[in-house]
């Protein structure tokens, strides 16, 4: 049996979540008498297939070549600030330049959720 911390760890997930989840019927808890909740493995393991981790990607970016030290350092902050990630995308281009491989790349890496208006 597995711990609420536990089970957060292993799903990327916040607690936040976990509640959310439990609350759609998505993962039962065993409610022990002290009230605390525990969760069995093996449900872990099934909503492991159905979740997916989010990925921290680090994005850097500076106007000219003439700049590249300073994106050397702003990688180096992010690094060393950012605790996990999967990946460094940097770029070199003004702000205003729309052909910046990097940001197009990390747009592209997001997945697109669609709202329906209630009602």
């Amino acid at each position: 049996m597995l711990k609420p911390k536990e089970v957060c760890q292993k799903l990327g997930i916040s607690y936040r979540t976990l509640q959310s989840y439990v609350k759609k019927g998505y993962i039962q808890p065993v409610i022990l008498q002290s009230g605390k909740w525990r969760f069995r493995e093996e449900d872990v393991e099934r909503l492991m297939g159905i979740v997916r981790k989010r990925k921290v990607i680090l994005y850097a970016g500076v106007s000219s070549n003439t700049q590249k030290d300073d994106l050397v350092n702003q990688v180096k902050y992010l690094e060393e600030n950012v605790k996990e990630y999967d990946q460094v995308i940097t770029d070199v281009g003004s702000g205003l330049n729309v052909k910046r491989k990097g940001f197009f790349k990390l747009l592209r890496m997001c997945p697109v959720t669609l709202m329906k208006p209630k009602g």
